[in-house]
């Protein structure tokens, strides 16, 4: 677990000061159990509002530990600690139907879902969407995030994570 949250945290810190779409993924091997962890994160294009008059930016991760499937959305300015344990969140991939997928918060400027039947599908769609938008609960409002991933080595970074994972 500590793996996946030095992992995860190096992500975060990279991402924060990347460009948009897709990033180099991140990539570890625990030196215990020899479990593969990687990671693609995408940066939001444009500044995010957050309520409360703040804005921020916005990263989208998607992970493989374990051999499991993981998709978490991370917020500069914080998650609502008011969110209840499962909420909704809207995904929307290019010019396709919006899809609710189930979301938890995972700390404080977090939220995460696991893996469901969903997951793998999702994956897909999103290795092949040249944007993103992501709509979750937030305070009074909503928070709306778009991901522009139409460069042209975008989907080729986000390929080690779904082949680790065995998709």
């Amino acid at each position: 677990m500590k793996l996946v949250l030095g992992v995860l945290a190096a992500a975060i810190a990279a991402a924060q000061v990347a460009a948009q779409g897709w990033e180099e993924p991140v990539y570890d091997i625990d030196p215990i159990t020899d479990e593969r962890a990687f990671f693609a994160f995408a940066n939001t294009a444009d500044v995010v509002h957050c309520g409360n008059g703040k804005f921020g930016s916005a990263m989208i991760i998607l992970g493989c530990v374990a051999e499991e499937l993981r998709m978490a959305l991370h917020l500069s300015c914080g998650i609502d600690p008011d969110l209840p344990s499962l909420f909704p969140v809207t995904i929307r991939t290019d010019s396709d139907d919006p899809m609710d997928i189930p979301f938890w918060p995972n700390d404080e400027s977090s939220i995460r879902t696991g893996v469901d039947g969903n997951a793998y599908g999702i994956a897909g769609e999103l290795s092949r969407a040249r944007k993103i938008a992501v709509r979750w609960p937030h305070f009074d409002s909503d928070v709306t995030a778009v991901f522009d991933l139409s460069g042209t080595r975008s989907a080729r970074r986000i390929a080690p994570v779904i082949e680790v994972c065995g998709w």
